[in-house]
């Protein structure tokens, strides 16, 4: 199983570069605030905050999209650090 946020893909030696380009422009970013609630970032700019515990999973999966092993990957990034970036 990988470490850290990030899925793993596989690259022919000519898709490097074009994924390489789509992964600096598709940043997603959850942070554990210290009040407990979460908040969710793509690229940079704050699309929600103040996401509580009991809404983190509709929230990520259902808005968002980040379902299955991806929002438990999450979730153990969040437990362990307070942040999960994904490079998509």
């Amino acid at each position: 199983m990988p470490h850290g946020c990030a899925p793993t893909h596989a690259f022919s030696p000519s898709d490097i570069v074009s994924e390489s380009m789509a992964m600096k422009q598709n940043v997603w970013e959850f942070v554990r605030n210290q009040n407990g609630s979460y908040a969710v970032f793509h690229n940079g700019k704050l699309l929600s905050d103040g996401i509580s515990e009991e809404r983190r999973e509709d929230e990520f999966c259902v808005r968002f999209g980040f379902c299955g092993h991806e929002y438990q990957e999450i979730v153990r990034q969040l437990r362990q650090s307070g942040k999960c970036t994904l490079e998509l």
